[in-house]
C-alpha cells in the first residue's frame, strides 16, 4: 500500500464532502474544494505537500481526486 500524507480516515471525509460538493456545485476543473477542505481540517503545514501528492495521482480538478486518487485506500 502507498504510504500516503491523509489517513484513509481523512480521505474519507474528503470524499464525502467533495461527493457533496460536487452534487450541489459541479466541478468548476478547480481544486476549490479540496484545498477548502484542507484549510478548514488540515495543519496548513501540510497543505502544499497533500495538493502535490493528489497532483501526481492525476488529481488536477476537484472530481479528479474522487476519481483518480488514493486507490490503495479502496474508499467507494
Amino acid at each position: 500500500m502507498a504510504d500516503y500524507i491523509l489517513s484513509e480516515e481523512n480521505v474519507q471525509k474528503l470524499f464525502a464532502y467533495l461527493e457533496d460538493q460536487l452534487d450541489a456545485c459541479g466541478c468548476d476543473n478547480t481544486l476549490r474544494y479540496t484545498e477548502q477542505w484542507l484549510k478548514d481540517n488540515i495543519s496548513s503545514e501540510l497543505h502544499e505537500s497533500v495538493i502535490a501528492e493528489i497532483t501526481d495521482m492525476g488529481g488536477y480538478c476537484d472530481c479528479e481526486v474522487l476519481l483518480n486518487c488514493y486507490e490503495d485506500y479502496d474508499i467507494e
